[in-house]
């Protein structure tokens, strides 16, 4: 067990050498709907893309950036993969919010096809099962994973027990508490961040 507390102020200049990465989802709209051109057409493959893919609905775009240490690679990365798909997706827009605009219905959203390979196969397969499981309209809410892993030189800090320097179970123990403290503060993260001021009233039936 690790029993000292950590002052961060005598680390901060190492936490801000962790490895950051950014997965956002984007709808695209047409009209207020969602654009019913495949995905393929306008931006190839999602199956091979690493950086420019789709999430549930082949209308719902998920850029990826790799993992950068400083914050300002990942904004510039993820502001150069927008530029390039608005561009290619012509009169379409990237929905800016996460819920979807009112005028998305059930029936009229795509799931997403990733070819005939066994494993695209299987992608489009695991969508339909989450389909089936949750309904479609559920799956279109869009929003950013935000991805960090400490620096590897924060494993010597001497808040750390010697014997337990940069082991697994040091590690694993670390992580896991950082994740606990991020879920008991969730419900504040989205109220005061979230960016829906908006809910479409079939949202709100009785299913």
């Amino acid at each position: 067990m690790i029993t000292k507390s950590i002052n961060f102020k005598d680390y901060d200049g190492s936490l801000m050498l962790g490895n950051v990465g950014i997965e956002k989802e984007s709808l695209r709209i047409s009209d207020l709907k969602l654009s019913k051109i495949p995905h393929e057409e306008l931006l190839g493959s999602a199956l091979f893309n690493r950086y420019i893919t789709t999430d549930f609905s082949d209308a719902q775009i998920e850029f990826i950036t790799p993992p950068f240490n400083q914050n300002e690679n990942v904004s510039s990365f993820l502001d150069n993969l927008h530029h390039y798909t608005s561009k290619k997706i012509n009169a379409e827009i990237l929905w800016p919010l996460s819920m979807p605009p009112t005028r998305v219905l059930e029936s009229e959203i795509p799931i997403a096809k990733y070819g005939k390979s066994n494993y695209g196969l299987l992608k489009e397969i695991y969508r339909r099962g989450l389909s089936n499981r949750y309904g479609k309209l559920m799956q279109t809410i869009s929003g950013v994973h935000f991805n960090y892993s400490l620096p590897e030189e924060i494993w010597d800090a001497d808040i750390f027990f010697s014997k337990e320097k940069k082991s697994n179970k040091l590690i694993n123990q670390i992580y896991m508490g950082t994740i606990r403290n991020l879920h008991r503060y969730n419900w504040l993260l989205i109220y005061l961040l979230g960016c829906s001021p908006t809910v479409s009233r079939y949202f709100l039936n009785n299913s």
